[in-house]
């Protein structure tokens, strides 16, 4: 059932990650982008919503700085009735392969013109999940995903039957190209191109802007109030964000179980945290 959730944050993007990220997508092929999706029911439209932490407890509350009833669906699924005992686990998915079809040299202009398509696009129809994934979707009790259509697509592929949380926080960093004028280079070349750039960015302290790190925060967070309600959560997000994601988390106290970190579509990380109730033996410890 997918919930929205709707936030207004800027784009971010992950040097280490955006060359490999951006020529396996530069390599995708397939028909015409998904139609209606099919699958998920929804729950209900929300209104806004924006995430704080006060006195060490996560809260949700709507737009205008009021809590959710503890009736509503949102306060149920960010969990503001109650923690969850022990600890939780958390499987960061990159989403299924692009629908968008491309081939040919293009230019900057070209570029963008193909990124703007590709975002718009969902999955490949004829995708196929990984037993593993497959697994750990259905034993998930919640999935959240980015609002691209070929995360949402990708969410509702891997979880037909549950709770589904779209959010605008969990969407790609900018992948912006270097200005080359004219020059006409193939997709893999400006893979490079924009890897050189972001590097670049780094380097002279330019990246992430402060609203990247915002977005980046306030999704951990998010994933922090889920973790309150559910013992295993699904995020389905994009390469380069979730680079940067999984460090935040791991700041957090999250602890990586991945041995491989795979930057292919439908690979998992995964991450588990044990949560310290107030009043436990490690507290008092």
């Amino acid at each position: 059932m997918p919930l929205a959730i709707a936030a207004n944050h800027g784009a971010a993007a992950m040097p280490s990650a955006v060359g490999q990220f951006a020529a396996e997508e530069a390599s995708d092929a397939a028909r015409t982008a998904h139609g209606d999706r099919q699958g998920s029911r929804v729950v209900s439209a929300i209104v806004p919503v924006r995430l704080v932490e006060r006195n060490s407890v996560s809260c949700a509350r709507t737009a205008s700085g009021k809590p959710f009833p503890s009736t509503h669906p949102v306060a149920t699924l960010l969990g503001v009735q109650g923690r969850s005992n022990g600890g939780s686990r958390v499987a960061l998915v990159r989403h299924g392969r692009s629908s968008h079809v491309h081939s040919g040299w293009i230019t900057a202009s070209g570029f963008q013109v193909w990124r703007k398509a590709y975002e718009e696009a969902g999955i490949r129809e004829d995708e196929c999940l990984p037993r593993d994934v497959a697994h750990l979707a259905s034993t998930a009790g919640v999935v959240i995903c980015s609002d691209a259509p070929r995360a949402v697509d990708s969410a509702h592929l891997l979880a037909p039957e549950k709770d589904i949380i779209i959010s605008p926080l969990l969407r790609e960093l900018e992948l912006a190209s270097p200005s080359l004028g004219r020059i006409r280079l193939p997709l893999a070349a400006w893979a490079v191109a924009v890897g050189v750039r972001t590097l670049l960015l780094t380097i002279s302290r330019r990246y992430p802007s402060p609203a990247d790190a915002a977005r980046v925060q306030d999704a951990a967070v998010l994933i922090g109030q889920l973790a309150a309600q559910y013992s295993q959560i699904i995020v389905v997000t994009h390469a380069s964000f979730r680079r940067l994601l999984c460090n935040r988390l791991a700041q957090e106290g999250w602890r990586n179980e991945s041995v491989k970190r795979s930057m292919r579509h439908w690979s998992a990380w995964l991450l588990t945290r044990t949560l310290v109730t107030v009043g436990s033996p490690a507290t008092r410890a």
